[in-house]
């Protein structure tokens, strides 16, 4: 049956039907995902979808969080800000002899705390072994940037929330609903064939 040969109560059955019929299909959220793994690459974030954990959008501990590596002379490039603040990491990254003993690409991660029931920013620390023969150096300058890198990858969370949660409501929202109407096929009280 088509939505417009619906009763007035079937056609609110109908609404509520592809509600309930949708809420357990979470394919609206994998383009937002990808769509942020491209983004995250482009500022020095390596992740990947799995990689990507969040929950929503009702609780206080929902939120946005993932997993992954940061290339941290990729990132600075990509935050000024963050690079003149912290000179010495930032040039500490750059090879000055990519055959030398002493180069290495420094990689930080993204890891995940303790906190397996929550998927929000705060739920993510960086991690760090680099290997170079000036590990304090190092370990000193990256200790003091820590705070500033991490806050910039927390922004990068909480706006994937927003990005997830606005692609939600839209998902579930009656606009969605009239989009595809014609498509669906209906019983006479409302639930979908």
């Amino acid at each position: 049956m088509q939505y417009n040969e619906l009763s007035d109560e079937a056609k609110e059955r109908a609404f509520e039907s592809f509600k309930n019929r949708e809420l357990y299909d979470n394919h609206w959220a994998h383009h937002v995902l990808e769509d942020w793994v491209e983004r995250l690459e482009d500022v020095g974030i390596d992740t990947e979808v799995y990689d990507m954990h969040w929950s929503g959008f009702h609780s206080q501990g929902d939120g946005a969080s993932f997993e992954g590596s940061i290339n941290l002379k990729k990132f600075l490039e990509a935050h000024p800000d963050v690079r003149q603040k912290h000179i010495e990491l930032y040039i500490s990254t750059v090879p000055f002899d990519t055959l030398s003993d002493d180069y290495a690409e420094y990689m930080v991660l993204l890891r995940k705390t303790q906190h397996r029931h929550y998927c929000h920013e705060n739920t993510i620390t960086l991690d760090w072994d680099i290997e170079t023969n000036d590990v304090g150096k190092f370990d000193k300058v990256m200790t003091d940037a820590e705070p500033d890198i991490e806050r910039q990858c927390r922004d990068y969370m909480r706006q994937l929330y927003r990005e997830l949660e606005n692609a939600y409501e839209y998902e579930f929202s009656m606009d969605n609903f009239f989009e595809g109407v014609e498509y669906m096929d209906f019983e006479e009280d409302g639930s979908l064939s």
